[in-house]
């Protein structure tokens, strides 16, 4: 498997490359307009066929590349039922899976951020891993300032569907303002405090007081003024224990290259909360 994670500067937000080497197949999972260039520089250097691109939600500073791509590449494009996208053509619902190669995506329907909420898991042996886009975002969610959104659902969605996959499943947020791009399930269970929420009610609380800051990024760093001299738990002078982060496999060379061009015109995003 192939994976490769995009970060759309200045929207702070995550597009996911997920392809199968054998098959040459790949999929895009939150393409962005104005990053078209970008992914046919990237698919022709690896020498993959786009057959699918999927968004995980319809968001009102979520310019989707749906359009342009299936006009490029004549893909498969994915997202759930409730999109209101005339541009979708396949669209998909809890317990569906979406094949790319010789792999699946199992749909899991994840709502409250929006109604048209999804994840997406891939399991493999020792190596699951799930897209969750502004379902679960590393430490913290996504905000209930949409029209769709609904905390009850969200809460739900947290605790009833993404807690129970493997604690070992890695996380892929939709978006990261803090540079930390990925985490896992049991991570976020035991320090994301919409995870800790205990009850409905506790949840509910935490989202009224939520503001937008709260997930805006950080532009001038702080010092880091009166932080312990070494970390708790670990005697003085040893190094941090090594990340549990996912590595996608090197199958790439060898891959014949794919001719194709772009004319894309579209305009970047300007700002994304």
């Amino acid at each position: 498997m192939l994976l490769r994670q995009l970060f759309n500067h200045p929207t702070f937000g995550y597009t996911y490359v997920l392809a199968d080497p054998d098959t040459e197949e790949a999929a895009l999972i939150d393409p962005v307009q104005g990053k078209m260039k970008d992914y046919v520089q990237m698919f022709n250097e690896l020498g993959l066929v786009l057959t699918a691109a999927i968004d995980t939600q319809t968001h009102d500073d979520h310019a989707s590349a749906l359009p342009q791509l299936r006009a490029l590449w004549h893909c498969e494009t994915i997202a759930g039922q409730e999109h209101p996208s005339d541009d979708i053509s396949r669209r998909v619902s809890d317990g569906d899976k979406i094949e790319i190669g010789n792999m699946a995506l199992h749909v899991l329907h994840t709502p409250g951020h929006t109604d048209d909420s999804y994840s997406y898991l891939i399991e493999r042996p020792g190596r699951s891993a799930v897209f969750t886009g502004d379902t679960l975002l590393v430490r913290t969610v996504g905000l209930s300032n949409q029209p769709t959104s609904n905390p009850r659902l969200h809460y739900d969605s947290l605790h009833n569907i993404l807690a129970e996959l493997e604690e070992d499943t890695i996380v892929y947020p939709g978006r990261d303002f803090k540079g930390w791009p990925l985490s896992t399930i049991r991570e976020e269970k035991a320090f994301n405090p919409y995870m800790l929420a205990e009850s409905m009610d506790e949840f509910l609380k935490l989202k009224t007081k939520q503001q937008p800051a709260d997930i805006t990024p950080v532009l001038v760093e702080e010092e880091d003024a009166g932080l312990p001299s070494n970390v708790p738990g670990q005697p003085p002078g040893t190094a941090a224990p090594a990340g549990d982060f996912y590595l996608p496999d090197e199958n790439e060379r060898g891959l014949r290259a794919v001719d194709a061009t772009s004319d894309d015109d579209t305009k970047p995003i300007s700002s994304w909360r």
